[in-house]
């Protein structure tokens, strides 16, 4: 929005050199810039925008290219999931679902739709290639590696040899060959320029601090995904006792392996958007679990029934969140809702100003979206040395530093604000206002303190 054409990490406390990553968000910050939308409602358009047309295009390649159940596959390969893991942690205190392996983001559309556009637009990326491969428009594999390109790059290695293996299957090898062409054509202008800058040491460092492992299997790839993930598993077993390998059936393979062996750090990644080819191999195991609804039902309308609360299972957890978020706009305090209150409106104005602010976590992650500062803990992966600074955060804020050494920490880390965030309930520090007299700021969600630096 400020007018840079190169990102700079406002996520950790230290000062960084600017590189050439995000560029999509770069651009989307540019157009706030130039068409004086806020921050927020360029966002949200984007979201709204791409996320419509990606929905547009998977839907209308279903139709075409899908089998003889489109509108479920559709279904399915947006809102394929499965909520049982946190559910049975929330009913019984158990930990299947302490990696979070219910809101894989890569791997579901609905959740990339519910929050960052830029999956859209790889997803869009992701249907003009397929389109590219499938149908008779080779030259639309370009802009599809271009849109892939802004943000996941690296799934060229799952999609390139996907869409080979499958024409030469097809005896369409050099069509295959002629749309991988075009794709790396489009996707290498961004690439090289991100893969020159991950030799930045602050770059290489956060890369290191992205590596997540790849979850158990049996959660990761099956009961995640729920009903659609047994069933669409169930299907592709039935494809290989039947040496049928289409394309689904390649792709769900080639990035279930590729997420536990590809030599790269947070390879999961690379089961992106599994649910689409487990949607897609589910639907018909689906429809026909609903005709035998229907069949043995003596009332036409109670089998009928018994089909939509069966399709409803596959899908529950989808309307239950967003059902939640919608429910959210007015949150009695930050805490409560996906908006944040008027107070940390406020707060955020009150110390704008390009300093250091040692914070939450939770509160430092937002500090660059609203404020020039920077934080000292902010995102898990963009706060350079996360782990040793959340430790020291948490020994500032709980009083396991005495005065003097708080006050070293503040110099030190030329800290400007000291914000305490009521909602964290393991802060209790007594010191803080001994050392840093009277607040600036206290309201019932945050107390702020000006550190002088």
């Amino acid at each position: 929005m400020e007018g840079n054409t190169a990102y700079v990490n406002r996520y950790t406390g230290e000062e960084t050199e600017p590189v050439y990553i995000y560029q999509f968000y770069m651009l989307l910050g540019k157009i706030s810039g130039w068409t004086g939308l806020s921050l927020t409602w360029t966002f949200h358009t984007a979201r709204a925008l791409l996320g419509s047309l990606a929905a547009l295009l998977m839907y209308r390649f279903m139709k075409k290219y899908s089998g003889t159940e489109p509108v479920v596959a559709a279904l399915f390969a947006v809102m394929a999931s499965g909520g049982y893991l946190s559910m049975v942690d929330t009913l019984l205190g158990t930990s299947f679902n302490s990696d979070r392996t219910d809101y894989f983001l890569q791997g579901r559309v609905w959740l990339a739709f519910l929050t960052f556009p830029h999956y859209s637009a790889s997803l869009i990326g992701l249907f003009l290639l397929l389109e590219a491969h499938f149908g008779t428009r080779k030259a639309l594999a370009l802009p599809g590696g271009f849109l892939m390109s802004l943000a996941h790059p690296f799934l060229a290695a799952v999609f390139i040899p996907v869409v080979l293996l499958d024409g030469f299957l097809k005896k369409e090898f050099g069509k295959a060959v002629k749309t991988c062409t075009l794709y790396f054509i489009g996707l290498a202008p961004l690439t090289l320029l991100i893969a020159g800058e991950m030799n930045v040491e602050w770059v290489r460092i956060w890369r290191e601090q992205t590596c997540r492992d790849t979850p158990d299997p049996l959660k990761f790839l099956l009961l995640s995904y729920g009903a659609v993930g047994i069933m669409g598993w169930y299907k592709a077993a039935a494809l290989v006792r039947q040496k049928k390998l289409d394309f689904w059936l390649l792709w769900l393979l080639t990035a279930s392996i590729m997420a536990y062996f590809f030599p790269l750090p947070n390879r999961r990644e690379f089961a992106f958007f599994l649910s689409i080819p487990l949607g897609v191999l589910a639907a018909p195991v689906a429809v026909n679990i609903c005709r035998w609804f229907i069949e043995i039902s003596s009332r036409r309308n109670l089998g009928l029934a018994a089909s939509v609360l069966f399709l409803y299972f596959c899908v529950w957890q989808v309307p239950v969140l967003y059902a939640q978020v919608l429910n959210s706009f007015n949150p009695k305090d930050a805490y409560s809702g996906f908006y944040i209150t008027e107070e940390y409106r406020e707060v955020f104005n009150l110390v704008d100003g390009g300093g250091v602010v040692l914070c939450s976590e939770w509160l430092g992650n937002m500090i660059p979206a609203y404020t020039c500062d920077r934080p000292y803990v902010g995102h898990i992966s963009e706060t350079l040395y996360y782990s040793d600074k959340k430790k020291d955060l948490n020994a500032f804020f709980s009083g396991k530093m005495s005065p003097e050494e708080m006050a070293l920490f503040i110099a030190q880390n030329k800290i400007r604000w000291v914000i305490y965030d009521t909602h964290e309930k393991n802060y209790r520090n007594e010191h803080l206002r001994e050392l840093l007299g009277s607040p600036v700021h206290e309201g019932k969600e945050l107390v702020v303190w000006r550190a002088g630096f």
